[in-house]
């Protein structure tokens, strides 16, 4: 019995075994080219790419610009000018300037004693002067006798102006250092030329001033016009 059964195994697998490589050689039969399709695959890839691109550019471009530019400019500028300026200067002094004439035995006086010193109720060259006291020696000693010693009083020996316009050589100017008062403080004897003859303070010398000058018109408060 036991025989018979490893018998029958063995047939079933001599079977199996059989069926098995027939369906194995049908598949090959079928598809030769299957193994091949899955072993072989493209080798060469494109190798002719466009290697021409296109080299040429629009090469006209407008190369001609206008090359003419109005070329005529105005050529000729006005040359006549106005050729006559006026040749005449105003023969009138302009106002708060110093006129000239005058007494000039005073002003060569006056200018003799620059330098000396200032004193206190001095009025002659050995002494010194104050400033009303100079006035006082030069006026005397050029023909006015009459004139008196202190300041004030020489304010009213003759008539008053107040433009410097009005000024001759031996006048009298009065000025006073409060901008804008009417009273006098000192003054000089007018020599020509916008300057003045005066003693200023203690200390100091008889000197020359330019009245010409801002802060001299600034302060100016009168003259009075002096006659010999």
């Amino acid at each position: 019995m036991k025989d018979l059964k490893a018998k029958i195994i063995t047939v079933a697998f001599a079977l199996t075994f059989a069926f098995s490589l027939a369906a194995c050689n049908n598949a090959e039969v079928k598809s030769p080219n299957a193994g091949n399709a899955r072993t072989e695959a493209p080798t060469e890839a494109p190798t002719e790419v466009p290697t021409e691109a296109p080299t040429e550019a629009p090469t006209e471009a407008p190369t001609e610009a206008p090359t003419e530019a109005p070329t005529e400019a105005p050529t000729e500028a006005p040359t006549e000018a106005p050729t006559e300026a006026p040749t005449e200067a105003p023969t009138e002094a302009p106002a708060n300037t110093p006129s000239e004439g005058g007494n000039e035995e005073a002003a060569t006086l006056a200018k003799s004693m620059l330098g000396k010193p200032f004193t206190w109720a001095g009025a002659s060259p050995e002494k010194g002067f104050d400033n009303s006291g100079l006035i006082y020696f030069t006026l005397r000693e050029s023909g006015y006798a009459s004139c008196p010693r202190l300041l004030n009083e020489q304010t009213e020996i003759g008539a008053k102006f107040t433009d410097y316009s009005a000024v001759k050589v031996g006048d009298l100017l009065f000025f006073n250092t409060d901008v804008g008062a009417n009273k006098a403080q000192f003054g000089g004897i007018y020599v020509g030329g916008g300057k003045m003859i005066y003693s200023p303070d203690v200390n100091e010398f008889v000197r020359e001033a330019d009245i010409t000058q801002s802060w001299w018109k600034d302060m100016f408060v009168f003259g009075v016009s002096v006659n010999y």
